[in-house]
């Protein structure tokens, strides 16, 4: 069967190994065999750069989580965390309680992907400083996919819209210069909204500062940074392709699916990871949901005639062979359909039924900018059946994102009825989703009371009826009732390049020097871009390009500083 979003090659191994190499060097600098505590946050990210294998072979003898302390293990320990207090703390905890039991380590501290001065000043201010290594290990951007990447700063789009804080830019253009490194200057850098154009500034500025980035010639030609901000509707929008039902339902961390024992027929929750090494997901992750069921139909009968064809007593000796070589493969693939089908089985139970097709048409109408009487009854009707605060502010968000902002009759009706159905605590989060920009008076409705406009110049709702199963244009990925903005964006930028067609878009187009000459005349090497998504990005957003740059005979490679959907933006924000 053709498979949709594999990439020509993968490019992202490379950044896959300088991450393993430096880790190597890391644990190289204490001799003898070792310990490592990790922050229970990172260990899915190690699975994907350093394999247990690898940590085994240099001299990784226990591994323990941050948050499970013991007495037990060897002389020499490392400790594994991001650059936060709290963590940092139980750091302390650790060393501490060694201490108090005479129990002598050499104590190594890895900070990823940075070291803070507020971490440093704990550590001084607790006399640990002259008896503790620090280390930093730079793993920012963490391959998941050979085409998607991702900082998993969960906490990105809070961070950045409503606290105020901006570290998290830092680390993005730290991330884009590294790249750069690996892969060559990016000549052409388009900055789409304004913490874009903030995350290319602090780039230049560390750029004086820093290692120089050698001049050779680039393997990306195009980089687009794309802020949250500039489309918020994108990621409020129920996914409807495989991948992106799969993440709604089960949440995909760090590359990683938790399927609990009724997808497994396990006794306990068994962790898979999905990308394109999965054989079958790497085939249905792109389609719509209502043709999965007829793919994975399609591959089980596939896959039984090849069994009884390996099973067939006529077969000569050479056949035999090539069959018994394949048989790791087909065992590989027919354990990956019998988790796919019934993770399906479960989607449907939990997920297509009578109320998510009512959610589906409401949001639908939102998204059509329908403000009739069906849509604010069955908002009524979920406030009044006491449904998740989530899910509310969700489907109020959305509305308020499409039609630039809510009456202030409308915003005072639901945010009387939310308050007195699920507490006063609500007011913040009221006040939270209105300083983010998803919430708005239409009185104080800001620029993404655009979406109107963008909707007709864009096209982004189909006249027609869209075939999902043989898609022509990216609304697939929404059930062919909307084109993402943020795709429709970037597919211009990268085929015209021209911003007169993005007016109301606040955005600008650099150019960074480079001593090395571009290739003249054509070239068999697809044109290869770096689309990063600052506050966060939507698996459907991923599909969506990855459908783009096969029109365009383009290559996406898409960055991020987290992965989102509805529900994960939502309760970032609210209380």
């Amino acid at each position: 069967m053709a498979v949709e979003g594999e990439a020509e090659d993968d490019l992202l191994q490379d950044l896959r190994s300088v991450a393993t190499y430096e880790f190597e060097d890391l644990l190289s600098k204490v001799n003898g065999t070792k310990d490592l505590v990790i922050q229970p946050e990172l260990m899915p990210l190690l699975e994907h750069v350093t394999p247990y294998k690898f940590l085994k072979s240099r001299q990784v003898d226990r591994m323990f989580r941050l948050d499970s302390p013991t007495d037990e293990g060897n002389h020499n320990r490392f400790f594994l965390i991001k650059p936060e207090l709290q963590l940092v703390k139980q750091v302390l905890f650790f060393i501490e309680e060694d201490r108090r039991s005479s129990i002598a380590r050499n104590n190594v501290v890895i900070f990823v992907p940075r070291m803070l001065y507020t971490c440093e000043s704990l550590m001084e201010q607790n006399g640990m400083c002259g008896l503790v290594k620090v280390c930093e290990w730079h793993l920012d951007l963490l391959p998941l996919d050979n085409d998607f990447m991702s900082l998993e700063v969960n906490s990105a789009f809070r961070s950045l819209y409503i606290d105020q804080d901006l570290c998290c830019l830092h680390t993005v253009a730290i991330s884009i210069l590294n790249f750069q490194r690996t892969f060559g200057v990016i000549p052409t850098v388009h900055a789409v909204g304004p913490l874009a154009s903030t995350v290319y500034r602090l780039m230049n500025n560390l750029k004086e500062v820093g290692e120089p980035i050698p001049q050779q010639d680039p393997r990306v030609q195009e980089l687009i940074l794309f802020d949250r901000k500039t489309d918020l509707v994108t990621p409020l929008c129920s996914q409807l392709t495989y991948e992106g039902i799969l993440d709604d339902v089960f949440g995909i961390k760090c590359g990683f699916v938790e399927f609990d024992t009724a997808v497994t027929d396990r006794t306990k929750a068994v962790k898979v990871l999905v990308n394109s090494t999965d054989p079958v997901f790497k085939i249905i992750r792109s389609k719509h949901f209502s043709s999965v069921n007829v793919i994975l139909g399609q591959i089980a009968r596939e896959l039984d005639v090849e069994f009884k064809e390996g099973r067939d007593r006529g077969q000569s000796v050479a056949q035999m062979k090539e069959f018994v070589k394949r048989m790791p493969e087909l065992k590989t693939k027919h354990n990956s359909l019998e988790v796919h089908v019934k993770a399906c089985e479960r989607i449907v139970d939990k997920k297509l039924a009578d109320e998510f097709q009512r959610q589906l048409q409401t949001e639908r109408a939102l998204i059509e900018n329908y403000d009739g009487k069906e849509v604010t009854e069955y908002l009524d009707e979920c406030i009044h059946r006491q449904m998740s605060a989530t899910f509310l502010f969700r489907l109020i968000s959305l509305m308020s994102c499409t039609f630039g902002g809510l009456k202030s009759k409308v915003y005072q009706h639901y945010k009387q009825l939310i308050i007195q159905a699920s507490g006063h605590k609500h007011l913040t989060s009221f006040y939270n989703l209105r300083k983010c920009g998803l919430l708005q008076e239409s009185s104080s409705a800001s620029k993404s009371g655009n979406f109107k406009s963008f909707s007709k110049r864009f096209n982004l709702v189909p006249k027609s009826v869209v075939d999902v199963d043989q898609p022509t244009d990216t609304s697939f990925v929404f059930g062919g009732v909307y084109k993402p903005l943020s795709c429709s964006v970037i597919g211009s930028l990268v085929k015209k390049k021209d911003w007169s067609l993005l007016e109301g878009i606040e955005g600008t187009t650099y150019t960074q020097p480079t001593s090395v000459r571009p290739l003249s005349g054509p070239s068999k090497v697809k044109k290869k871009v770096l689309v990063y998504f600052i506050g966060g990005c939507s698996l459907s957003e991923v599909n969506a390009l990855r459908f783009i740059g096969k029109q365009l005979d383009v290559s996406f490679i898409v960055a991020t500083t987290n992965i989102v959907n509805g529900k994960s933006l939502i309760d970032s924000v609210i209380v």
